[in-house]
């Protein structure tokens, strides 16, 4: 049977290789920490990215949108401003042709 001092040797050995691995345990998880922490503060910093890129991509189709309503908005008086050309073309076509008529009956009335 192994005598005492030897016993309390060898828990000393083993209570100093349980420190050792606490110790290396508790580096590891600050190490942890500290990854995580970086971790954490690289995604805000892309969220905060993506957040002015959206805005800044809202800017651009509010502008776009307004551009387009411009368009369309000059594009319907176009068409408004030529259907009343062609409106007044067809009248005056049409009195033309009844003015035509007219003179046609009279002259060949007599």
């Amino acid at each position: 049977m192994p005598s005492a001092e030897s016993r309390v040797a060898q828990i000393e050995e083993k209570v100093k290789e349980h420190d050792s691995a606490i110790g290396e345990l508790k580096q590891s998880v600050n190490d942890l920490r500290r990854e995580v922490h970086d971790s954490v503060a690289d995604l805000r910093s892309d969220i905060r990215e993506v957040r002015t890129e959206l805005r800044d991509m809202r800017a651009e189709v509010h502008g776009s949108r307004d551009q387009m309503d411009r368009r369309f908005e000059r594009m319907d008086q176009k068409i408004d401003r030529h259907f009343m050309w062609t409106v007044a073309l067809l009248a005056t076509v049409l009195l033309s042709i009844v003015g035509s008529v007219v003179t046609m009956a009279v002259t060949f009335s007599r």
